[in-house]
């Protein structure tokens, strides 16, 4: 069954000692309903990414890349998709922490081998604010991108765009 928080959201997993993840919402199984499964396939990425970070730590420096980015963990339900990304973040839950922006960047990265290849490297010819804070943001993940590939080979030994490539 679905975990209800007091902010109106649900916590769709949760990953435990650097050894377990646990997912919600399983009683609604639909392995014909591709949204249900891309839903469960990230929060799996997402939870597993808690689980390399419980064992290996955040990358160094990770913090300091977006540190005037983060909102409280009750509020970052009110940024737009948009907002999250002029920040630097691939979306407003990553904004909630420096691990949930950990356990996102990696499940974004994992899910939508596009995102990252449209969205990092695409610049946009600025004449706005905004445009240029979008910018700003794109090389902040891109930032994030290149030290979760390093970190992961690293630590792990693993390749993740190579998993990715074999999820896909």
């Amino acid at each position: 069954s679905p975990i209800y928080n007091d902010n109106g959201t649900i916590t769709l997993g949760t990953a435990d000692a650097g050894a377990r993840i646990t997912l919600t919402q399983v009683n609604d199984i639909n392995e014909q309903d591709s949204a249900w499964v891309r839903l469960q396939l990230g929060t799996i990425y997402h939870e597993f990414a808690h689980i390399i970070h419980q064992n290996y730590g955040l990358p160094a420096g990770w913090i300091q890349i977006t540190p005037a980015g983060y909102t409280s963990a009750g509020s970052w339900f009110v940024l737009t998709n948009e907002q999250a990304l002029a920040r630097g973040f691939v979306s407003p839950y990553a904004t909630s922490s420096a691990n949930e922006d950990y356990a996102e960047t990696v499940a974004f990265m994992l899910a939508d081998k596009n995102f990252f290849d449209n969205y990092i490297n695409e610049q946009n010819n600025c004449n706005t604010e905004a445009c240029f804070e979008a910018n700003a943001g794109k090389e902040k993940i891109k930032i994030k991108y290149n030290m979760i590939l390093k970190h992961y080979e690293q630590n792990t030994g693993i390749d993740l765009l190579a998993v990715r490539t074999l999820i896909q």
